[in-house]
């Protein structure tokens, strides 16, 4: 299983400006309304093909409403690199 840790934004600032990819797996509209700056949008749909195309090297930022789903998808089988999370309920 792949490690993940709950971060405060300004590590998941850091982390961004060295390279980290951020995805973001709220659903389609609140992703639409309001995301951070270059996180792409992850679902059921799309998880496999961002899973063959990711770098396994890169750190990955996972966000969502409160961090309990990004949680669970830290956990999603095959997942690539290091996850890392948004501390609940703070926003970058």
């Amino acid at each position: 299983m792949s490690e993940f840790k709950r971060i405060p934004p300004e590590q998941a600032q850091a982390l961004r400006e060295q390279g980290a990819v951020v995805v973001d797996i709220r659903d389609q509209p609140t992703y639409a309304a309001a995301h951070i700056a270059g996180a792409q949008h992850l679902d059921n749909v799309n998880i496999a093909d961002f899973i063959r195309a990711a770098d396994l090297d890169a750190p990955l930022i996972v966000a969502c409403y409160h961090g309990n789903s990004s949680q669970s998808a830290a956990a999603y089988p095959g997942q690539p690199g290091l996850l890392r999370r948004l501390q609940p309920g703070r926003r970058l």
